[in-house]
């Protein structure tokens, strides 16, 4: 709702006509000015005088920014004071997270194929989170991929090997 991020500063006056009043802009936290009169001296023509300043709430921007190999969602503008979204990372089948560095600070990766970072609370300034991924180590080297197949297959025909001798040795002792 837009008046709920709005701050409105009031100078009622009365039975001033023919005088001058004088304004000013404040500065409140959270917020910048929208709208104001013209000029800080006010002529009084009126019986009663409204001089209105219009505030809105600052915004600020949550930035997510991911290398190849997975995504990060849940960025975006926040307003002042407001929490924001959770930050989700998924890596893309084949990667793993790599590192997490938020605020230029490296925190934990406690999940390599996805995590949820904590909301950004009682936001006040811009945030920065960024996110590489790697190759996982089996994917990463196609050589190695199929060594180890190859060491699979070699097991598996030795133990169907070794089953049929078994079942042979069997047949002929009965």
């Amino acid at each position: 709702d837009e008046d709920d991020n709005e701050l409105t500063d009031t100078i009622e006056e009365e039975n001033l006509v023919g005088e001058t009043i004088s304004s000013e802009v404040l500065d409140f936290e959270g917020y910048d000015l929208k709208d104001k009169p013209e000029g800080e001296v006010h002529e009084v023509n009126d019986e009663i005088t409204e001089i209105i300043y219009r505030y809105k709430k600052k915004v600020f921007n949550i930035e997510v920014e991911s290398g190849s190999g997975g995504k990060v969602t849940g960025g975006g503008s926040v307003k002042y004071g407001e929490d924001s979204n959770d930050i989700v990372i998924t890596s893309d089948e084949g990667y793993c997270i790599d590192k997490i560095i938020v605020d230029d600070k490296e925190i934990n990766v406690v999940n390599c194929k996805n995590q949820t970072l904590d909301k950004f609370t009682n936001v006040k300034e811009n945030h920065k989170v960024k996110v590489t991924f790697k190759k996982n180590v089996i994917n990463s080297n196609p050589v190695t991929s199929s060594l180890i197949k190859i060491a699979f297959l070699i097991i598996l025909i030795g133990v169907s090997a070794v089953l049929v001798i078994n079942n042979k040795k069997l047949i002929k002792a009965n």
